[in-house]
């Protein structure tokens, strides 16, 4: 029998522990920074951290196993702002609204979840080893900014000037392409490869970091109350 999986939309950020400031957490990264005063904070430990996030102020309630009771949930925790609910992820263009059953694993493996109306490539990439750490119901990350190995980063061969492209190599076929900031899967003219921008490359090129939605797919089965 197939699993059924959940997808929650949600936007998250904590509290700086040395200005008040608001730190976007974007996505499952173990570091983050202060753009206020520039304090890096480690996701791994201390009061805001991973175990932490996605418990919403009770040790026994965490994101997953609520969203199967209510619709829309926070963090019952002040240094830490989390609006979750229950949708899908729409497409960009078309605005198609995905669902389980678009859901193709040798695309997912390519970090790519094409809408099935218009093709447009959305990316989607397994959840990190120290997320499942504590959410073993958790199977998949939606537009969410990752923790990337830094051999990724060796394909770019220029840096932007101003608000010039930037070219990187299609890490499939070697050709040239062009980044603008405006998509973070960059498809290959040439062999129709999704390319992942590394969060080295999108730091240099994107608008200054905000608060901003992103989606978890997990395995509703294994969230049970």
């Amino acid at each position: 029998m197939e699993n059924y999986i959940g997808c929650i939309q949600l936007t998250l950020a904590i509290i700086c522990p040395v200005c008040n400031g608001l730190i976007p957490v974007n996505g499952p990264v173990q570091r983050v920074k202060c753009l206020k005063c520039g304090t890096v904070k480690n996701l791994k430990g201390g009061d805001q951290n991973w175990k932490k996030l996605f418990y919403l102020g009770n040790p026994t309630m965490d994101l997953f196993k609520a969203s199967q009771k209510y619709p829309k949930n926070t963090s019952g925790i002040n240094s830490i702002k989390l609006n979750a609910m229950n949708r899908w992820p729409k497409c960009l263009k078309c605005k198609y609204k995905f669902e389980q059953k678009d859901l193709v694993f040798e695309d997912i493996k390519k970090n790519q979840l094409i809408c099935p109306e218009c093709k447009t490539i959305r990316e989607i990439y397994f959840a990190p080893a120290f997320i499942k750490e504590h959410y073993k119901s958790v199977l998949y990350i939606v537009d969410g900014i990752i923790d990337k190995p830094k051999d990724k980063y060796q394909n770019i061969i220029t840096k932007a000037e101003g608000n010039s492209p930037i070219t990187f190599q299609c890490s499939s076929c070697g050709a040239n392409l062009e980044v603008d900031g405006t998509q973070r899967v960059i498809q290959c003219r040439f062999c129709g490869t999704g390319n992942f921008i590394s969060d080295k490359l999108w730091v240099n090129i994107s608008s200054p970091i905000k608060v901003k939605t992103w989606y978890i797919l997990f395995d509703r089965d294994k969230a049970v109350l």
